[in-house]
């Protein structure tokens, strides 16, 4: 089986109240098959939904980020109009997924975010960064600053799962009105980066190792910070 890089996730953007999309497009001939005609893909997950928000939510589940957690198993983070991230498992190569849920904290705080991009990486070092904006507006406003959780993975009774810190913010603007939105990352030797867009240029920026190794120590860290204060 292989899944096309970031597993082709699709937006729903023609019709924004339909939930019905697919995410993921599946091949199991794609690295055999030397007639591109005769590749098979199949749309997943299985049956005729899509991943939606938590039971009650709004009618908007869009722009799924997909990683691939060490035991096999994938997570999977989008955005809604409910004033928080959406997120959700699969166990089986994303056929079926458990029941979506509104994004916590690994203290069970609920993780505020709007109609924006929020996205999850895995690094080299197997380690998580989680992109999102910590407020809880419904619309597309308010994209700065963007803000930073660093995640690391915890055994459950399901399989593996993400834990994340407290946030940091990790870019802004002076101008409130700017706005700035789908990163990615680039990863050259220790050294990581940050790809984003304002809607006017694309710019990139390295984020500070020092930073990084905080963001991720968090739940181990047990003194109060004292460097950089204001």
């Amino acid at each position: 089986m292989y899944l096309l890089k970031d597993l082709l996730h699709k937006h729903n953007k023609a019709n924004e109240r339909d939930q019905h999309q697919k995410d993921i497009l599946e091949s199991n001939n794609i690295l055999t098959e030397t007639n591109p005609e005769k590749i098979m893909w199949e749309t997943l997950p299985d049956g005729d939904m899509g991943l939606r928000t938590p039971p009650g939510g709004g009618p908007i589940s869009e722009e799924q980020r997909f990683s691939a957690l060490s035991d096999g198993s994938f997570y999977c983070v989008y955005r809604s109009v409910d004033g928080h991230p959406v997120y959700t498992y699969s166990r089986d190569g994303g056929h079926t997924w458990d029941v979506p849920q509104y994004k916590r904290y690994y203290d069970g705080r609920l993780m505020k975010h709007p109609r924006a991009a929020n996205f999850a990486w895995k690094c080299s070092n197997g380690k998580y960064l989680y992109w999102y904006h910590n407020h809880g507006g419904t619309g597309y406003e308010d994209r700065n600053p963007a803000w930073i959780c660093g995640g690391i993975e915890q055994d459950s009774p399901n399989g593996r799962v993400i834990i994340w810190t407290q946030p940091e913010i990790l870019l802004y603007e002076d101008d409130t009105f700017v706005r700035m939105s789908y990163p990615d990352i680039i990863e050259e030797g220790d050294r990581l980066f940050i790809t984003e867009t304002n809607k006017n240029a694309a710019r990139i920026h390295e984020i500070p190792a020092k930073f990084l190794e905080k963001l991720w120590n968090q739940f181990e860290i047990s003194y109060v910070e004292e460097d950089g204060l204001l």
